[in-house]
């Protein structure tokens, strides 16, 4: 039986269906500030956990990271942050609202160049 790949179909029905597309307007930004204001006030405890072992010299890559809630807050204690989310929208946010290095992409089929790792 052959392997078939449905990462395509997965990517558009995320997009398109489980998290609503989110637009490059003022009232998309302002939405997603509001999601990401939201998402770190739910993340208060992990941050409080997390905070003692980050260091200043470290890279965090966050997997499925949403609308960069952790990597944004984490992002002024570590050298670098780098985030996967398969939600443009929420990519695009990062990349231009946040300055957060985001990539749009299924994990699956994802291939960080080791240059962002640095």
């Amino acid at each position: 039986m052959q392997d078939i790949d449905y990462t395509d179909e997965l990517v558009q029905y995320y997009n398109e269906t489980i998290k609503r597309p989110i637009l490059g307007d003022r009232k998309g930004t302002k939405r997603l500030v509001s999601i990401l204001k939201i998402g770190i006030k739910t993340i208060g405890p992990l941050l409080k956990r997390l905070r003692s072992s980050l260091r200043d010299d470290m890279t965090v890559l966050e997997l499925g990271c949403g609308a960069g809630e952790l990597l944004y807050s984490i992002k002024s204690h570590v050298k670098k942050v780098v985030g996967i989310e398969i939600h443009k929208g929420f990519v695009d946010f990062m990349n231009d609202e946040l300055n957060i290095e985001a990539y749009a992409e299924d994990v699956n089929r994802f291939h960080l160049p080791l240059q962002s790792l640095i």
